[in-house]
């Protein structure tokens, strides 16, 4: 039986290898336009707290429903020896049905991500690079607080990389300004959200020296201000942080990323700490990557100006033929910084596991299922912050099966 599944799969293999792909999308001059559509459903288990009636004070309750979520999506790509456009497009409605619960069609919203990347010049001594992503979405970029609560966000980018020479050294400026805006997943007041409402201006240099063909002594650092536009509500933060490493293959199957560094908050500064990365990736076979690492960093956060996230994490991939699995999980350790002497620092473990597999039917028709598993808690319990209508102590699990036409 065993070998009548492995002569089955290497059929398979070689009926797929054998017909090139013929690539996808609408050829517009030298590049090509994508469009597509999607559909997901599956069960949410946490969707969000929702209060119980007839209690004084009031109280919540986690409910979860089944979900529906249909997308459209649509991309255009366009890669040259100088220039290279990429944007990529998905709207998607989340459709909680109420199966379960009739509380939760409240909560059905609308989700959107755009992402653009482009580069100028790619061939010549200095390169231009442009790029943006904007994003709705309930998964904020506020690690403070955790479930309730729908972001629209904007990341704006500049980068000039300069290449003399015979491009072995790369020097890159880089700016970057983002913003978010916060506000109730399920409505009624946002006072304390739309205090949180912030922007990000960050300035950077990073340099690249190749001095084997495959691995480069590399060195990244950025400075970042992080104002509120209500005001004083929420902590300032300047951070200033710079890593140097190595990074390239060690050899044909295994390559490395090693970076150390240091970093705090020239403005608050409360948050003084050493920063580091540490990452492994090694292909086993033909089949299957893996990847490991562990990265210690600063960021800003509202209510506390600053914390740092001591970040474990791992994935494995599989791809034979037109099948592919993929495992990938992390675990994160976060100090948010006490505001005053009289404060106490306070600590948040975050877990999550996702894994799923699919097949690739068509090279535009993609069938595929994934599980995640959210973990969150405060070890703190004396600082948690918000109410209980945004939870940041949860259990939440997310089972989807998707289909995906995208040509």
């Amino acid at each position: 039986m065993v070998r009548l599944v492995a002569i089955a799969v290497a059929m398979l293999a070689s009926a797929a290898f054998a017909q090139a792909d013929a690539p996808t999308g609408f050829k517009v001059g030298d590049g090509r336009f994508h469009l597509g559509a999607s559909l997901s459903f599956g069960y949410d288990s946490y969707v969000g707290n929702f209060p119980v009636a007839n209690t004084t004070p009031v109280q919540f309750k986690q409910e979860g429903d089944l979900l529906l979520i249909p997308s459209a999506l649509v991309g255009f790509d366009l890669d040259t020896k100088s220039t290279g456009v990429h944007f990529n497009g998905s709207a998607g409605y989340y459709t909680f049905l109420g199966a379960l619960s009739g509380h939760t069609p409240d909560a059905s919203h609308i989700d959107a991500n755009l992402g653009l990347q482009t580069a100028f010049n790619r061939d010549g001594p200095v390169e231009v690079q442009l790029g943006d992503n904007l994003v709705r979405s309930d998964r904020t970029q506020n690690v403070a607080i955790g479930i309730g609560v729908l972001s629209l966000y904007n990341n704006a980018r500049l980068g000039v990389p300069i290449h003399p020479g015979g491009g072995a050294l790369e020097i890159t400026p880089n700016v970057a300004w983002s913003v978010e805006f916060f506000e109730p997943l399920l409505g009624g007041s946002s006072n304390t959200l739309n205090t949180m409402n912030y922007s990000a201006l960050t300035g950077g240099l990073g340099a690249r020296w190749r001095f084997l063909p495959k691995t480069a002594l590399v060195f990244d650092g950025n400075f970042v201000y992080q104002s509120y536009w209500q005001g004083p509500v929420n902590p300032d933060a300047g951070l200033l942080k710079a890593q140097i490493g190595l990074a390239g293959l060690i050899s044909t199957k295994l390559s490395v990323l090693a970076m150390i560094g240091w970093g705090f908050d020239f403005i608050g500064q409360k948050a003084n700490t050493l920063i580091a990365q540490a990452e492994i990736s090694f292909l086993l076979n033909e089949f299957f990557t893996t990847k490991f690492g562990y990265v210690r960093t600063l960021a800003p956060v509202p209510v506390f100006g600053a914390y740092q996230d001591d970040r474990g994490y791992a994935e494995l991939r599989f791809t034979v033929a037109r099948f592919f699995a993929a495992i990938t999980g992390g675990v994160d350790y976060l100090t948010f910084y006490k505001l005053t002497a009289a404060d106490v620092d306070r600590h948040d473990l975050l877990a999550n596991v996702t894994v799923g597999p699919g097949v690739r039917i068509l090279p535009w028709l993609t069938v595929s299922a994934n599980y995640s598993f959210y973990y969150r808690t405060v070890l703190d319990p004396k600082v948690m912050m918000m109410n209980t209508a945004l939870p940041t102590d949860y259990q939440r699990h997310v089972a989807m099966l998707n289909v995906s036409a995208y040509y």
